[in-house]
């Protein structure tokens, strides 16, 4: 087994947590990869998706991919996404690193779009600890918790996350939440 890959192995969001010294938010994923010895950069993934047009219709754009090269472990994200996209794609192929390590050996993995709504459990396990990396329990609760209503957006803002990652972990803990109407929505600064 790639020796980084066996050394992610089993790893929860938490001991990454603990292990890089990330006690605030947002998260600094950048920090952790660059602190667990995992390199990462933007990748453009066009020509791939014009190899495989069929797959690509049926699965979406590719998001991210996993390579493995001697005992190194590389992370990409398409290039020119945004950077809460940027942010969550990181966490989540370095889940799959911590997941699935056994799987990933002797291959690499590449994520598309259209996954994340998948039924297939490695990608749902992948989101829920991507969402457990970037938006920790114990900060995510003292927040909510100062919070005068607590507004998905005003809670993604603060964890730089894009709403629907942040409504996602905020149904896994079971905490109720305001989702903003935009037409009538007066600015966040009144909510904090």
């Amino acid at each position: 087994m790639c020796k980084k890959l066996y050394e992610l192995s089993g790893l929860t969001a938490a001991e990454i947590l603990t292990l890089c010294g990330e006690k605030s938010y947002p998260v600094n994923i950048e920090n952790i990869l660059a602190k667990l010895g995992v390199k990462y950069g933007p990748l453009d993934f066009t020509d791939t998706e014009r190899k495989f047009p069929d797959v690509v219709r049926r699965r979406g754009e590719i998001l991210g991919a996993v390579t493995l090269i001697g005992d190194n472990v590389n992370i990409f994200y398409r290039q020119g996404c945004s950077e809460n996209r940027k942010r969550f794609t990181l966490a989540h192929e370095l889940a799959h690193c911590c997941l699935d390590a056994v799987s990933l050996n002797d291959r690499s993995h590449v994520e598309f779009r259209l996954d994340r709504e998948s039924e297939n459990l490695k990608e749902q396990a992948a989101n829920v600890f991507a969402g457990e990396l970037l938006i920790p329990e114990t900060s995510l609760r003292k927040l909510y918790n100062s919070l005068r209503a607590p507004v998905s957006d005003v809670m993604a803002q603060e964890f730089q996350v894009s709403r629907s990652v942040m409504e996602a972990r905020l149904n896994y803990l079971r905490l109720n939440f305001y989702t903003p109407v935009y037409n009538n929505y007066p600015p966040s600064e009144n909510y904090k």
